[in-house]
């Protein structure tokens, strides 16, 4: 080795290791101590360690084909996802922005001009101070990272991108519960039309009995009238649950992206409640809170804000690049090509920040509350999602415990209409008798439909609350309280 440049390294080492520790001694302590990151089973005791499986497309489990091609087709083109998708682009942007800067970068530059040369500067005597000036080179830098704090930045825009996945998914949720709970009012609203429908038909028999027994002079005039009062009654309420019924295709087709009258040729409704409860776990798996994607988006900013805040720390640490550039460079264009107007040059680059006006500083500290900002965010959001999962199922079990008894004191309505038909066809009850008992089945059956509509409701927002629908855990019991004898299907008689 040369003699010269032994002694060149020597003077560098001289020269870059009194940097390295006065940059190492000028990195600060914490200022502002990490939150501690809670577990959910520290806030949680009473939740399951099973393992569930969440489930994608858990409108399936309402068994009703119209809505899960309805939700294929909102959530292809809903302009609030597109919003979600352009957070993802901007995000994945990012990451290989900061991928791209590990990499050696190449470059060409090239400039011709006609100048004019200062006589009092870099200047040969005899020379034409008037001359055309040609450089082209090719370029070479390589940011060598040897701390890693390029690293740490890539590390944390990948956190980013996945961030901007989970929220994606969220949006996706909250799509898609808002299309299922228009759904669900869609479904009740129809049931409540069809009885209200046949309430009338009972009305308009009741009236026609009524007004024969007036012509017949056996009742007087106010009992006639009051038959003629629930009759135009019940034609107001037919208008009303028609109305309703509309409503609520309008809003489905306005979630779909199309017209109210594309709403107003949706079928009618056929959501199986007994199949959309069977995969209710009876205990809560923790992992499936921990999955919200809200959760998850939020936790992976307090991964990104860490690895934002480990580079911010390098940036007291001096940086090394190497550097390089290869081409032409002449006075006169003519010669610009020549084997005399090449120029080369390569080298380490070494910058060390001295006084920075508190630049790094405030970067430091800025990414040390953004961190803890960012656990706080997602400790917050954590018990949220515990509270909204505690409502979601005390509201299910008890819309389920409400709908069991509904369905026993309908199934008796029932019985007692049906033997009711046998006695009136023996004559031993008149058929103003048994119009009357119908329309009390009626109005039971109703108070049927909005006990299932309690439980949709229910079920939807327990869905929201998991962060979606989900497989339940293998049952150690297989008894399943309160859901076993529903009868969720009743039929109008």
């Amino acid at each position: 080795m040369p003699l010269q440049l032994i002694k060149t390294i020597k003077k560098v080492l001289c020269l870059v290791i009194p940097l390295l520790v006065l940059g190492c001694a000028a990195i600060p302590k914490e200022r502002l101590p990490e939150t501690a990151l809670k577990n959910l089973n520290e806030l949680e005791k009473n939740l399951s360690n099973d393992v569930a499986q969440v489930q994608e497309n858990s409108w399936d489990n309402f068994g009703d084909p119209q809505l899960s091609t309805l939700m294929v087709k909102v959530i292809t083109t809903s302009p609030s996802l597109e919003t979600a998708q352009a957070r993802i682009h901007s995000a994945q942007s990012i990451a290989n922005a900061s991928r791209a800067i590990l990499i050696p970068q190449v470059g060409f530059t090239g400039q011709v001009a006609r100048q004019q040369l200062s006589q009092n500067y870099l200047y040969v005597p005899g020379m034409d101070p008037f001359t055309n000036y040609g450089y082209t080179v090719g370029t070479f830098a390589w940011n060598l990272d040897l701390w890693g704090k390029q690293k740490q930045m890539l590390k944390g825009a990948n956190y980013r991108l996945m961030s901007a996945q989970a929220q994606f998914r969220m949006a996706r949720l909250n799509l898609g519960a808002t299309l299922a709970s228009a759904y669900s009012e869609y479904d009740h609203a129809y049931k409540v039309y069809e009885l209200v429908k046949k309430d009338l038909n009972l009305k308009e028999q009741l009236f026609n009995i009524t007004n024969a027994r007036f012509q017949a002079g056996t009742i007087d005039r106010v009992a006639l009238d009051q038959m003629q009062i629930e009759r135009e009654m019940a034609v107001v309420h037919l208008s009303q649950a028609l109305t309703l019924v509309k409503q609520y295709q309008h809003q489905i087709a306005a979630l779909a992206g199309e017209g109210p009258s594309w709403g107003e040729r949706l079928n009618a409704p056929h959501m199986d409640l007994e199949r959309a409860i069977n995969n209710f776990p009876s205990e809560i798996p923790s992992d499936l809170i921990a999955r919200r994607p809200d959760l998850q988006a939020l936790l992976q900013n307090i991964l990104a804000s860490k690895a934002e805040l480990s580079a911010a720390k390098l940036d007291y640490l001096p940086s090394f690049d190497i550097q390089g550039n290869v081409g032409f460079q002449s006075f006169g264009l003519d010669r610009l090509i020549d084997s005399s107007s090449r120029l080369f040059s390569i080298g380490p680059v070494l910058n060390l920040p001295i006084f920075d006006g508190g630049r790094i500083d405030a970067n430091h500290l800025s990414k040390e509350a953004s961190r803890n900002q960012a656990i706080a965010e997602y400790h917050e959001t954590l018990l949220q999602a515990l509270r909204q999962t505690a409502d979601g199922v005390v509201s299910f079990r008890s819309s389920q415990e409400e709908l069991k008894k509904i369905s026993q004191a309908t199934k008796i309505a029932e019985r007692v209409f049906n033997a009711s038909q046998s006695r009136k066809k023996s004559g031993m009850l008149s058929q103003e008798q048994l119009d009357l008992l119908e329309a009390n089945l009626l109005r039971q059956q109703q108070v049927l439909a909005d006990g299932q509509f309690r439980v949709y409701s229910a079920l939807i927002g327990l869905g929201i609350a998991l962060g979606g629908g989900y497989y339940a855990p293998e049952q150690k019991n297989t008894e399943r309280p309160i859901s076993s004898s529903l009868s969720s299907n009743s039929k109008i008689q």
